[in-house]
């Protein structure tokens, strides 16, 4: 079972990839790759938990996501989103320039796998500085990272 550092890099290593290469011209795989960092970064929680637990297929990972009971509820909704989107994307060939146009890829991206990212680095106490904002350009698709800018200093306040 791999631990949860091995699914933080893995995690880390699809963001790289989501931000860094071209896949920009290929929504479904912008699409699929934002998926694979959901379930690792999934997967990165429930093998850090007192009791690991961890699912080699995705109907038994959807299903204890899914369960009422589930104290993970939370991050079902965004987690199917982007399931239901990169199956689609890899399967069921859809017109990808018309499905996942720039404005569905900030949707599932930038919101859905960010919540889910909020989520997983609160529970492992992991610095948020690790996981930069992804940018989605509403009208290109294109995907960075959102570049935060450091505050600038107030030139009324004093100075020693």
């Amino acid at each position: 079972m791999p631990t949860a550092q091995q699914h933080i890099s893995q995690w880390k290593r699809n963001r790289d990839l989501l931000v860094n290469n071209t896949i920009g011209e290929f929504p479904e795989w912008e699409v699929t790759v934002g998926f694979y960092c959901a379930l690792h970064a999934i997967e990165a929680m429930l093998a850090g938990r007192k009791t690991p637990v961890h699912f080699k297929r995705h109907t038994y990972r959807n299903e204890y996501l899914s369960r009422p009971d589930n104290k993970l509820l939370q991050v079902w909704s965004p987690y199917k989103a982007l399931f239901d989107a990169a199956s689609e994307a890899r399967y069921d060939c859809v017109d990808i320039a018309k499905r996942f146009k720039p404005p569905i890829l900030h949707e599932l991206l930038q919101k859905r796998l960010r919540s889910i990212e909020m989520t997983v680095i609160r529970d492992l106490r992991l610095p948020e500085s690790d996981f930069p904002h992804i940018q989605v350009d509403k009208s290109t698709g294109y995907v960075s990272l959102l570049k935060l800018m450091p505050p600038t200093p107030n030139p009324a306040a004093p100075t020693n």
